[in-house]
C-alpha cells in the first residue's frame, strides 16, 4: 500500500522552499531481506525526513531490523536504523526519521531485515529534503 500522508506535506509548512525528494513502493520477492532505493535525485539533499513502513505482511516473518544508507556518489554513510528486538509476526512497521550529513546525498537505500522469509511484505520508502548551505 502505497504512502497516503506523505512526510512532504508536513515539511512544507515548515519554510522548506527548496523541498526535495522521491517516494517508492518495493515488494518482498523472496529471502529474509527486502531493498529500495531512491536516486539519484537530480539535486542533492543534506537534511530532511526519512520515512520506512514495511505492510501487507503474511507468512512467518517478523521484521528486525531496518537500516538507511546515503550515499554522495563516493561515500555510504548509515543515515538511520533500527531494530525490534522481538519482532512480531505479521506486524509491520512505520519508522519516521530526521536526518542530517555534511555530504551532500544523491542516493538512499532502505534495507529491511526479517525473521524468516514471509510470504508477502510490501515496503515503502520516503527521503524529502533540502540542501542546506553556510556553515562555520
Amino acid at each position: 500500500m502505497a504512502i497516503a500522508n506523505s512526510v512532504r506535506y508536513t515539511l512544507a509548512g515548515l519554510g522548506t522552499a527548496g523541498l526535495r525528494g522521491q517516494t517508492i513502493t518495493a515488494n518482498w520477492t523472496a529471502g529474509t531481506t527486502v531493498a529500495a532505493t531512491i536516486g539519484p535525485l537530480a539535486q542533492k539533499v543534506n537534511c530532511g525526513v526519512l520515512r520506512t513502513r514495511v505492510s501487507g505482511m503474511t507468512g512467518t516473518g517478523a521484521v528486525l531490523g531496518i537500516a538507511v544508507t546515503g550515499s554522495d556518489g563516493t561515500t555510504t554513510i548509515y543515515i538511520g536504523t533500527a531494530s525490534v528486538t522481538a519482532g512480531v509476526v505479521n506486524q509491520g512497521v512505520d519508522l519516521m526519521t530526521e536526518f542530517q550529513s555534511e555530504l551532500n546525498l544523491q542516493t538512499f537505500v532502505a534495507t529491511i531485515t526479517f525473521s524468516a522469509a514471509p510470504t508477502a511484505a510490501v515496503l515503502d520508502f520516503e527521503v524529502w529534503g533540502q540542501e542546506n548551505s553556510g556553515g562555520p
